[in-house]
């Protein structure tokens, strides 16, 4: 049986405070940046400047887009860690668990082929493309020591922007078609089905 909206959202809500507080935690003992918290307050400062007409926004932009790929370079570790922890997660630890997260565990759903062969690592690693940020992480992570400040802001904000309306649209796809399939689910030949009873 298709897994309801609700169920599915309860589920991702779930698994996103438990990616959150391991997150928080592997965050909590990584070396510390002294430059992130320069970088942070240099953001403020302009954003204060262009606010009371002070700096143009011109300017503002071009020092906005440099600031925030250097915030970027600084955070690469961050991310890093994030991607392992989202593929961990959601990939490794759902295909062990016959395609449950915790949270889908309890909301008695999960991930299962569309074609009802075996759930593979590949047809999860899709999913997590779509579902959780993983594309964007990983575009950013490529470019932001190899382009420079301007191209890289561009194409990680086209790239955000994408992945922002695959997620809308796949909340209208899981709300609105039949079958309940989102993107994610069309792209990996997956679905995400009720748990009628464990065996």
């Amino acid at each position: 049986m298709k897994a309801s909206f609700s169920k599915r959202l309860g589920a991702f809500l779930m698994d996103m405070v438990i990616v959150g507080a391991l997150l928080g935690i592997l965050i909590f003992f990584l070396p510390k940046s002294e430059n992130v918290k320069v970088i942070n307050q240099s953001l403020s400062i302009i954003y204060e400047e262009v606010l009371d007409g002070t700096m143009p926004v011109k300017d503002y932009m071009n020092e906005f887009i440099k600031l925030t790929s250097e915030l970027d370079k600084e955070n690469a570790l961050q991310s890093v860690c994030n991607a392992f922890i989202i593929i961990g997660y959601f990939v490794v630890f759902a295909y062990i668990n016959d395609g449950r997260t915790f949270g889908k565990q309890i909301m008695k759903i999960k991930v299962a082929r569309k074609d009802e062969n075996y759930l593979t690592i590949k047809d999860l690693l899709i999913r997590a493309f779509f579902n959780y940020g993983l594309l964007s992480m990983m575009v950013s992570l490529a470019f932001v020591y190899i382009l420079p400040a301007t191209p890289y802001f561009i194409i990680t904000s086209v790239i955000s922007f994408l992945q922002i309306l695959i997620i809308i649209a796949s909340i209208f796809m899981v709300l609105y078609r039949k079958d309940k399939r989102s993107l994610s689910d069309i792209f990996s030949q997956t679905r995400v089905i009720q748990i009628e009873k464990e065996v």
